[in-house]
Parts: structure tokens; C-alpha cells; sequence
């Protein structure tokens, strides 16, 4: 009786303290739910501004045909057969890639769930307000692709394996089991994510000793490492892998690891702070990211070891993740494959923001948050701005349909090629329907061809180098337009048929047919503007001189007076020295006579990033920007400088009219760029 007495004084004492308590906690919570409910909000609204704004490009087309032919790609079923259902009500831009801006949101709140089991409230309040303000998250929730939806899956099975390592119970493990299955099924490069949990749960057990755990972990690493050495079991698994994919490359060598694969690791951080929209000399912007990102890492490593957890999940996840991807898996991929890409390793952006985020919870480090904001709002900004992209989704296709539609008419046939026909049915308006360039015969009423490409495979240009050339005979460029990897030719039938070549009376131009270029010069547009002898000329596009292609000739129509001809060149490749001869001109006259003039690096030509003496000069140029290509890169990718076209004025017979020129490769490496023949 005196104890409940004593108990019951007590509670009345402290009952005020315990109220102001529980109350103070009810604030808190509430707090945290508002807290997390904003940042929803704010999510959101990143998510869905100018979601439509943006054309599709040839990867999310590669969604339409896998959701409309289910099973076609195992790889991320579920996205498909989710976007198949919605589908069924619209396939514009804004509502196919509402699916992947609603699973980035959730991707954002489920984070914000799974911190606070390993962390502490504040940690998952800056997490997830870095994550959604990410510029590398916008990229991939504005796109009708599945790399959303993967980034959600991964993080429902990290939220899970918090749990259940927090209370380990056979229905948590079950739920966890679920988990891991559905993120390697939305994306099977998820496994790296669910093999990171597995080793971090092994690591943290306490069944074993440290040194059992590091002779079984090592253990399984060199078994793998043996398995892998050996061709038939590379050769089973990458194909296996490409079937299960709906790839259509197929295992004959490895390409081996390079400086390209190794240099993508410290790449993959660039593109986690500052998107795939900031160009890496922006240097205003990427050195106070690297900065201030950086030092927010480092502070945030020192803070995880309070949570062994946490650290050693953080830890394995990148390991495995950038270790496998880059250092095994990519250089066991055959060539013709694309390289591997951050995108793949998405899963990691929430652990990266986690360790960032870390950076900032010291009592004299918060400040932190301010400057990383700024970086991921200065990234968001030039994302929507669209002025540099590593992918190639830059090109407005409706504004090449309004280009088109000034061309066409009853007898205008628009031809695109493979990775440009869907685009060209969706956004290109014309009297008939558009014709595949594998499938085209030019009919015997067309005045006009429309030729659309957007393939930045060299291999499969070369299809549209071919027709071009077929065509000549009958055809001339009237009009260009490129922004590589999109090209639009405007083809004129000729008056009269045949290969001789016409020279324009104004700008005295010779008739050439371009070729279409690569990634090197993918800053430069067409048409091109050169100022030949104080006239401004529109170049349509280059032609390659090199050890592989034969002679160009050009037989005039009706032999032409001129004084002199200027011949727009450069060299690109292997460095040679002054005065060395990389080509030949061979100048015909009605007289009989022939002159044959060199092309010397420095005197007719010049390395594009280099000089050439007088008479030779720049008739044009361009801000040539550094290209992260990988194993895709040509020389000179990795650096910034003005390129140039350079005009040389040869003098030719003043007594003798010019009937033909022909143009010869002299060295079997480079390649010499021809713009333009010009006689004046």
C-alpha cells in the first residue's frame, strides 16, 4: 500500500515532465511526416516540369516495341507490362514518362523510410532532399525507359534488408527475398545491389570469425575469378545474358580492360553529381561540385562508422558495384557491345547522397547543404537548358518536322533510316507515309527525297553513305541540316542525269556529295557557313579521303573559267609533320593538260586543331568540346579547342577551261576531311 502510494506521488511528479515529452515526440513525428510529405511535393514538381518537352529518341522507341511485344526483353518484365497498360490510353510523351517520374518519386520516399532503420531522422531528411533535387535522377525520370523503376525496386530491397537485419525474423527475411527478386527482375544489373546486402549480411553475422569470413569471401572471389578465365564459361554466360536481354550481340572475344574502363569509375561520380547534361569544363560549375561533393564524401565516410551497418553496406555496394561493372564485366563484353554506363549501377544514387548527406550533420558542417543545393539546381537548370547531353537525346524532332514540311509536296518521298523511321512516322508530316531507307527505289515521278538518318553507329551510316552515292547520278543536294547524330539531306532530281557535276554560278561551289560524320563533330551544325575569298558559301557536309576509299572524281558538267580553286580541307589523326603529303589533286583541262598539285599538312591543309601558312587560312570553325566516348573515342575526344576548316587558293591555267578534278589519298593513316571545291 505505502509503494503504490510512493508510485502514485511519483507519477504525479513527473507526470508534466513525461506529458511535455510525449508531446515533444508527437511534434517531432509530425514534423517528420510533414517534412517528408514536402519533399514529395518538391520531388514531384522536379519530375513533371517540361516532362513532355523533350522528343522521344531511339532508346525509348526500343520501350515501345518491348512493351508491345511482351517477353521480347526479360530485362525489366515489369516495367514493360506496366507501361503496356498505360499504353491503352495514350503514347504521348508526358504519360509514358509519367511512369518513371512517379517511380523516382517513390524511389525518393522510400529512401526517406529506409535511413532512419540505420540512421537517425535528420540523415534521411538531407538524403532524400539532395535525391530529389538530383540532375542525374531527372535525366532517367523523364525518360520512358526503366531505370526509374529499377532505382525504386533497388531501394524497396534496401529498405527490406534494413529491416530484416534490424529484426531478424523469417517473415522479414521472406519480405526481403521478395524484395531482391523484383530488383533484379525490373533490372538484372540490380543483382550487384541484392550481392552487396548478401555480403554485408554475411560480414555483420557473428556466427563466424573475421579471419573465416575473409577465407570464405576470398575464397568465392577466386573461384569466380577461375570460372570466368575460361572461354566456354564466358562464352555460356554472356549469351545466355543476351538472350535473356533481346541483345543482338553474340560472345567471340573479350575487349579486354583499358584506361577507358577504369577512367568510367571516377566518370560515374562525375555524372552522380552534376547529371549527364553539365559538360565536364564548365569549370565554374564542376570544380566547386567536385569540391564541395568531395569534401562532403570524405566528412560523410568518417561519419558512417558510427553505424557499422550502414558502413559496410555503403562500402560493398560501391566496391561490387563499380568493381564488377567496369573492372570484369565490361572488358569480358565483346567489342561490338556498347560499353557499360552509370545508368546501370542507378542503384547506387541513394547510398551515394546517403554518404554526401553524412557530410553535412556535423555540428560545423551543415552549412555543407547550402553549396550542394546550388550544384544540383545549377545541374537541373542546364539539363532543361538541353545545350550538352553524354546520351543522344538532344535533337527537337519536331523542329525537324517543321524543316521538312517547307520541302515537301505531291512528289516529295521521305526516306529515313532504321533508328530515324519511328521518329520520322511520330513528328515528320508528309502527303504520304514514310519509306524505310533499307526498303526505298526512288520512283520515276519523285522530284524530291527527304532523307532523315539518326544513327550515331558508324557502321550503320555507312547504309546511308551508300545511298547517297547510288543516287547521285540522278539527285543533288539542294538543302542540308545536321545535329549529329540527326541529319536531313534535301535531294533535287537532277535536269540532266548523269555523274558530271555542276558548279554554282553564284558561288562558284563544286557539286559534292557528303557523307555523313561521326562523333567528331558532333558540336559542329550544318549547313556549314565559310567565307571563301570574301563570300559566305554554305558547305552541305564533308567527304573522307583515306586509305580505304577510292579516289574522288568530279567531271563538270560544262567546262568552267577560273582562275583559281579553293580547295577546304583538314586532317584528322595520327600527327604528321610539316610539308607531309596527305593527298593529291589532279586538274584536267579542255586543252588536254593535266596538273597535279600535293596536299601538304601546313601548306594546303592543316591538323583541324592546328595552322596553316599563307595563302592558306580558317574559312570556318567551331568550339570543339571534349567527348566522353570510351572505348568509341577518335583523336582528340578528350580535349576542348577551336576547329577549323582551312581554304587553300591553288592557281590554275588561265589559258585552258577546267573539265574535271579528282581527288587521291596519299598516306594510310588519318583521314583528310574535304568541305568544298571551289572555283573562282
Amino acid at each position: 500500500m505505502q509503494r503504490c502510494v510512493v508510485r502514485e506521488r511519483v507519477g504525479k511528479r513527473f507526470a508534466p515532465v513525461l506529458d511535455k515529452r510525449l508531446l515533444s515526440n508527437n511534434k517531432n513525428a509530425l514534423f517528420a511526416e510533414w517534412t517528408g510529405i514536402g519533399l514529395l511535393f518538391v520531388s514531384f514538381a522536379i519530375q513533371l516540369n517540361h516532362l513532355d518537352a523533350r522528343t522521344f529518341f531511339g532508346d525509348e522507341f526500343g520501350s515501345f516495341d518491348e512493351a508491345l511485344a511482351l517477353g521480347k526483353n526479360a530485362n525489366s518484365l515489369p516495367y514493360f507490362i506496366l507501361l503496356r497498360a498505360f499504353l491503352i490510353w495514350s503514347d504521348g510523351e508526358f504519360w509514358t514518362r509519367f511512369i518513371s517520374a512517379v517511380c523516382a518519386v517513390l524511389a525518393a520516399a522510400v529512401t526517406y523510410r529506409w535511413v532512419p532503420r540505420i540512421s537517425t531522422l535528420p540523415h534521411a531528411q538531407v538524403t532524400m532532399l539532395l535525391l530529389a533535387t538530383s540532375p542525374f535522377l531527372l535525366v532517367y525520370a523523364q525518360q520512358m525507359r526503366f531505370y526509374a523503376l529499377a532505382l525504386l525496386a533497388a531501394s524497396l530491397s534496401i529498405w527490406a534488408f534494413a529491416e530484416w537485419t534490424k529484426q531478424p525474423q523469417p517473415k522479414r527475411l521472406t519480405v526481403w527475398l521478395a524484395a531482391a527478386v523484383f530488383a533484379v527482375a525490373a533490372l538484372f544489373l540490380n543483382a550487384l545491389a541484392v550481392l552487396a546486402q548478401m555480403v554485408t549480411a554475411f560480414w555483420l553475422t557473428t556466427r563466424w570469425g573475421r579471419r573465416t569470413k575473409i577465407v570464405v569471401l576470398g575464397g568465392a572471389a577466386v573461384i569466380c575469378a577461375l570460372l570466368v578465365l575460361l572461354p566456354p564459361v564466358r562464352t555460356l554466360g554472356f549469351n545466355a545474358l543476351a538472350a535473356y536481354t533481346n541483345a543482338e550481340s553474340r560472345y567471340e572475344i573479350s575487349r579486354g580492360l583499358s584506361l577507358s574502363a577504369v577512367a568510367k569509375i571516377p566518370l560515374t561520380f562525375f555524372f552522380f553529381i552534376f547529371g549527364e547534361s553539365v559538360y565536364p569544363l564548365h569549370l565554374w560549375l564542376v570544380v566547386p561540385g567536385v569540391i564541395f561533393f568531395g569534401a562532403a564524401a570524405v566528412l560523410g565516410i568518417v561519419y558512417l562508422k558510427r553505424y557499422p551497418q550502414m558502413f559496410v553496406f555503403v562500402i560493398t555496394a560501391f566496391v561490387l558495384g563499380l568493381g564488377l561493372l567496369y573492372l570484369v564485366f565490361d572488358p569480358l563484353a565483346p567489342p561490338t557491345l556498347q560499353g557499360a554506363a552509370p545508368r546501370y549501377l542507378i542503384f547506387l544514387l541513394p547510398l551515394f547522397y546517403l554518404v554526401v548527406a553524412a557530410g553535412t550533420l556535423f555540428a560545423k558542417t551543415r552549412w555543407l547543404l547550402l553549396p550542394l543545393l546550388l550544384i544540383n539546381s545549377a545541374g537541373l537548370a542546364l539539363y532543361w537548358q538541353g545545350d550538352w547531353s553524354y546520351t543522344d537525346d538532344l535533337v527537337n524532332w519536331r523542329a525537324v518536322g517543321q524543316r521538312v514540311a517547307e520541302y515537301s509536296n505531291a512528289h516529295t518521298d521521305v526516306v529515313a533510316d532504321g533508328r530515324a523511321y519511328e521518329l520520322t512516322k511520330r513528328y515528320v508530316a508528309s502527303q504520304a507515309p514514310p519509306y524505310k531507307l533499307s526498303e526505298y527505289v526512288p520512283r520515276a515521278e519523285t522530284e524530291r527525297i527527304v532523307l532523315l538518318t539518326n544513327d550515331f553507329h558508324a557502321e550503320r551510316r555507312a547504309d546511308a553513305d551508300a545511298f547517297l552515292q547510288n543516287v547521285a547520278s540522278d539527285f543533288s543536294i539542294s538543302a542540308t541540316w545536321g545535329q549529329f547524330p540527326a541529319f536531313l539531306y534535301i535531294l533535287t532530281r537532277r535536269t540532266q542525269p548523269g555523274e558530271n557535276v555542276l558548279v554554282d554560278a553564284q558561288t562558284g561551289r563544286v557539286e559534292t556529295m557528303p557523307e555523313l560524320y561521326g562523333l567528331e563533330f558532333q558540336d559542329m551544325r550544318l549547313p556549314l557557313q565559310a567565307k571563301v575569298d570574301g563570300n559566305s558559301i554554305a558547305l552541305p557536309g564533308p567527304f573522307v579521303l583515306d586509305k580505304n576509299k577510292s579516289p574522288r572524281v568530279f567531271p563538270l558538267t560544262q567546262p568552267t573559267n577560273a582562275q583559281t580553286l579553293w580547295l577546304l580541307s583538314q586532317y584528322i589523326g595520327i600527327r604528321k609533320g610539316a610539308n607531309t603529303q596527305v593527298a593529291a589533286l589532279r586538274v584536267s583541262y579542255d586543252d588536254g593538260t593535266h596538273a597535279e598539285m600535293p596536299i601538304r599538312i601546313g601548306a594546303e591543309t592543316a591538323a583541324w586543331d592546328g595552322e596553316c601558312y599563307t595563302p592558306c587560312e580558317s574559312v570556318a570553325s567551331w568550339r570543339k568540346r571534349a567527348a566522353l566516348l570510351g572505348t568509341s573515342a577518335y583523336p582528340d575526344s578528350w580535349r576542348e579547342f577551336d576547329a577549323h576548316i582551312f581554304g587553300v587558293p591553288l592557281e590554275l591555267n588561265p589559258n585552258a577551261r577546267v573539265t574535271q578534278m579528282e581527288l587521291l589519298n596519299a598516306q594510310d593513316t588519318g583521314k583528310l576531311y574535304v568541305w568544298g571545291i571551289v572555283l573562282r
